[in-house]
């Protein structure tokens, strides 16, 4: 018998748990016929080893060069694949760990000695270095190697707690990553690219910085939670009172100070829009993706991007790997994105998995347009920047604008980056879109938010196009190809499969 081309077929076991490596009591759960010398030897053998590496010869080995002789591979052979057997039904294994999980041939003694260092040591489940991480790919590993370095560094989002002690968030949450966690993730999970995601309870974060500190860092900014204005609701009445009428533009029998609010003419076109909606009547048996983009969607992103001080939006027609609608914005010379929508299939469809999907993509599409924004307009002009660092901050702090169609809603998120590299994604706004007659609160109540995301999404634009300004007025001389390092510029969005 080839003994070494025994262990290359080897097999690799399923996930255990990691409780099983602690807990003497689950092992003897998981192999009940054996006695207390093999249990024992599996408890020490796992709170050292990845048990997802690791096969029953690895075992054998490990028992061998440590003089842990129990009777085992004997005439209970099977036993142990017996007892991975019960971890597969219990952990529903795929076909593939099926398939992987029979038994291997025996003959290999004489080649365990030999065989230890390039086998176990490679499988160690903490790992003294880096180098030592198994499982996962190259970008898996490369990505857990920098939050390792961030676990280790102060970041720059520091937060004051009441008795005046800095906490660092982001060192915080770096150490909340384990390698057990991260090599298993999906390419597309914000963890991968250095995302916060605050839309999803960060229960470990939570844990280690205290619920007070934790409600600072996700809370959404106070702007997006304030009452209505008297003279918001005045204007909208007369325009509800008024619906009928909506296809002219004096409807609502509106006076001069009416026309005078700052908030007249998007009121006024959204309010027409809903209204020309509701004598539509969509038909929900015909409403497919690109007909609610086209009666539904088009007309409200166009209300919350639509001013002087704002750029073009587009509409996807042929971009692949493009949002379906986005904002540019011209600064300093350079096109910066600021805001993404993506529409996660018709309204009258739940598609689940398209809804993770496009909400992570959004959040993948607000991420590089940091590390973009930061790469033109700050580190190829650094070189005369004498401020570099603080228009950098400046640049971390604008909020970019997601905003995920999916049923018959609209899901707003903001993002920004406090503590370089990481982003963080804050939801402010579940809307509910009016497309068929209803009451005139949740009309109210829609037009408003629409009307703040439409503010935020100005300030975020104005301070964009602010820095641009000051970046060409400080800079001397012609630009060259001459690139300051910036630290989170290191740290991309990990890459598509």
């Amino acid at each position: 018998m080839n003994k070494k081309h025994n262990l290359r077929n080897r097999i690799v076991f399923s996930e255990i748990s990691t409780n099983i490596s602690i807990n003497r009591n689950d092992i003897r759960n998981f192999f009940p016929t054996y006695n207390p010398t093999v249990a024992e030897s599996l408890e020490k053998f796992f709170q050292t080893y990845n048990p997802r590496l690791v096969t029953q010869l690895d075992f054998y080995i490990w028992r061998v060069c440590n003089n842990l002789e129990v009777e085992f591979f004997g005439k209970d052979y099977t036993l142990f694949a017996n007892g991975i057997n019960r971890v597969r039904q219990q952990e529903k294994w795929t076909n593939e760990d099926i398939k992987a999980s029979k038994e291997n041939p025996r003959g290999f003694v004489k080649w365990c000695e030999q065989e230890l260092a390039t086998t176990l040591e490679k499988k160690k489940l903490h790992p003294n270095i880096s180098d030592e991480i198994v499982g996962g790919d190259i970008h898996h590993r490369n990505v857990f190697k920098k939050y390792v370095f961030l676990q280790n560094n102060t970041s720059e989002w520091i937060i004051t707690n009441n008795e005046g002690i800095d906490v660092d968030i982001g060192n915080s949450f770096a150490k909340t990553i384990k390698w057990n966690k991260i090599k298993t993730l999906n390419y597309d999970h914000p963890i991968l690219s250095y995302i916060v995601d605050f839309t999803e309870l960060q229960e470990e974060l939570l844990e280690l910085i205290g619920p007070k500190i934790y409600e600072k860092i996700a809370c959404i900014p106070n702007r997006y939670t304030i009452d209505l204005p008297v003279n918001f609701r005045n204007l909208f009445q007369k325009l509800y009172c008024d619906q009928k009428r909506w296809q002219y533009d004096n409807f609502g029998k509106i006076n001069d100070n009416d026309r005078k609010q700052p908030f007249y003419i998007f009121m006024r076109d959204v309010c027409k829009h809903i209204f020309s909606l509701w004598d539509e009547d969509i038909k929900e048996t015909h409403c497919l993706e690109g007909t609610w983009s086209r009666l539904v969607l088009d007309s409200i992103l166009n209300s919350i991007t639509e001013s002087s001080s704002l750029a073009s939006a587009f509409r996807k027609v042929t971009y692949a790997r493009k949002p379906d609608f986005w904002l540019l914005v011209e600064s300093a010379g350079t096109i910066q994105e600021i805001l993404f929508e993506e529409t996660s299939g018709g309204p009258f469809v739940n598609d689940t998995d398209k809804f993770h999907t496009d909400r992570y993509k959004l959040f993948r599409f607000g991420h590089d347009s940091k590390i973009m924004m930061v790469t033109k307009l700050i580190s190829e002009n650094a070189k005369y920047l004498f401020d570099y660092n603080i228009l950098q901050k400046r640049l971390c702090d604008i909020n970019l604008f997601l905003i995920q169609a999916y049923s018959t809603k609209l899901r707003v998120f903001i993002m920004d980056q406090p503590g370089p590299p990481l982003c963080r994604v804050r939801e402010v706004f579940d809307l509910k879109i009016p497309y068929k007659s209803v009451d005139e609160d949740s009309v109210l109540q829609f037009i408003h938010s629409l009307w703040m995301i439409r503010l935020g999404l100005e300030e975020s634009v104005n301070e964009l196009e602010n820095i641009g300004r000051e970046i060409q007025v400080k800079y001397q001389g012609p630009l060259k190809n001459f690139i300051v390092p910036v630290p989170n510029l290191e740290y991309l969005t990990f890459p598509s499969p």
